[in-house]
């Protein structure tokens, strides 16, 4: 009896054991199949919300990433003299662009962007021109670019005057006009300021490893066109009032009007155009007595090439400028045009280049 008692025990126990493995099993199996359908439901909503995102145009993780890598070497510009990175902008902290659209734009000599982009303040009429310099110090660079406005202005006015002369004067006559261009100011009154933009950059030395820091600061302003033309046929009557009586001067006044209407239009060109334009003049600059004469006019660096006085090789400049102004080859204009006063101002476009495009 004792013993089927204890039998009876042994067996209630063993069933009771198995019977609460069994519901051990099935409770973490439930448990198990509850983790998962929780982790596929997650991760078919995250996909879900990725591609609801990617359908309104807002960028995924992965997108951002890849955006932020092409900003990021966006900013970057590997030159022959060392690494430019751009550092600072305006607006930089509330999301504004390091490089507008328009400044690009701008800069290659295409207002329309900038006329797009700022329409409620640009009137109807208004020729829009910038300025801008470089300087170690931001007020500095502002105040610079303030100045140098007039000085861009009388350069865009002499460089439609150098080229008309260029085409159509004789040699004499085309010295006389382009000494007095350059001595000519431009005047303006009734000049609108619309927009400055800033940028920061850093410069880093090729060479020595050195950085260097600058700021390139842009200011837009706007000319009422009735200014513009006041401005531009002062600038003209200054440059051939200066010049004595001749046929010479005679034609060249009479070619006012179409000089006018030429420098008011926009002269848009390319970013690959304006580097090469650029480094034409930059080159021509770098001894304005010893251009490289072969290769605009072959014929006249023979001619002068045994007579050394300084008159001798002034004149073979100014017929080798000539030249160019006919050649119809936008780089050799761009650097028959360029004269010592420009210097400065073509080191900051060369700058702005290198960070623009």
């Amino acid at each position: 009896m004792l013993i089927d008692n204890f039998i009876k025990i042994y067996n209630n126990f063993n069933m009771k054991n198995i019977i609460e493995s069994k519901r051990l099993k099935l409770f973490i199996f439930t448990v198990f199949l509850m983790i998962a359908a929780f982790l596929a439901s997650c991760e078919s909503s995250q996909k879900s919300s990725q591609k609801g995102a990617t359908e309104k145009g807002e960028p995924s993780v992965s997108n951002q990433t890849n955006s932020n890598k092409a900003n990021s070497s966006q900013a970057n510009s590997q030159t022959a003299s060392g690494q430019i990175r751009l550092i600072a902008w305006k607006n930089q902290n509330t999301g504004g662009p390091s490089k507008p659209l328009w400044l690009n734009a701008l800069v290659r000599g295409d207002s329309s962007e900038f006329k797009n982009a700022f329409s409620g303040i640009v009137k109807d009429g208004d020729i829009v021109r910038y300025s801008l310099a470089e300087h170690t110090n931001r007020e500095i660079a502002e105040l610079d670019a303030e100045l140098n406005f007039a000085s861009m202005i009388a350069r865009e006015l002499r460089i439609s005057v150098l080229e008309q002369a260029g085409k159509s004067l004789q040699s004499g006559d085309y010295e006389k006009v382009k000494n007095s261009a350059i001595e000519t100011k431009a005047t303006y009154i009734d000049v609108r300021e619309l927009e400055r933009f800033w940028q920061q950059i850093e410069i880093k030395s090729k060479e020595t490893g050195a950085k260097t820091t600058l700021y390139c600061v842009y200011i837009v302003y706007a000319i009422p066109a009735n200014i513009w033309n006041t401005m531009y046929s002062k600038y003209t009557s200054d440059v051939f009032g200066a010049l004595p009586e001749s046929p010479g001067k005679k034609e060249i006044r009479g070619m006012a009007a179409q000089m006018r209407s030429s420098v008011t239009e926009d002269k848009k060109k390319t970013e690959e155009q304006f580097k090469m334009e650029l480094e034409a003049q930059q080159e021509a600059l770098k001894n304005q007595y010893q251009i490289d004469l072969a290769k605009i006019n072959m014929e006249t660096a023979k001619q002068f090439s045994q007579q050394r006085s300084e008159q001798a090789q002034l004149t073979a400049n100014s017929q080798a400028e000539q030249a160019a102004f006919k050649s119809g080859t936008p780089a050799e204009s761009a650097a028959a045009s360029a004269t010592p006063v420009d210097a400065a101002l073509l080191k900051a476009l060369a700058t702005a280049a290198k960070i623009l495009f």
